[in-house]
């Protein structure tokens, strides 16, 4: 069976009821579209800083013998601490804040007071249920010295 575009579509409008472990209960979260992401990802890399990498080699070669790689970069953890927090509260609300018949109508400031647990294992599973997340063979192969 072909699918067609409006199954596909569908999901991010068909909210589910997710079992959040900290409530002892179910709560209903729809799943984010990857424009939503995009927009979540853009808040949190405001807080990142600025990185500058600069790299000098002799007779126009790369890595030779004197050769020298010169890197700067500025964090501000606050600023970083505060894009992160405003971000993961934008996917919350965007996921909580649904169409299920179930669902109550949360502000963010509403989803402020949610306890560190809570808050955090609803954002997990916000991030799985829209298909983000980070694959295992991917952080073992990621490179170390």
């Amino acid at each position: 069976m072909a699918l067609r575009k409006e199954d596909i579509l569908k999901g991010v409008n068909d909210p589910e009821l997710i079992m959040i472990e900290t409530l002892g209960g179910e709560l209903p979260l729809r799943p984010l579209s990857k424009a939503e992401w995009s927009q979540i990802e853009k808040m949190e890399a405001r807080g990142y800083g600025t990185f500058e990498a600069n790299e000098t080699a002799q007779r126009g070669r790369r890595k030779l013998k004197g050769g020298k790689v010169e890197t700067k970069g500025k964090i501000n953890l606050e600023k970083q601490a505060e894009a992160d927090f405003k971000g993961k509260l934008e996917a919350l609300h965007l996921s909580m804040y649904n169409s299920h018949h179930e669902c109550d109508q949360w502000s963010k400031k509403e989803i402020e007071r949610l306890k560190s647990s809570t808050f955090d294992e609803i954002y997990n599973k916000v991030r799985e249920l829209s298909g983000v997340t980070v694959e295992k063979e991917e952080i073992d192969e990621f490179p170390e010295d």
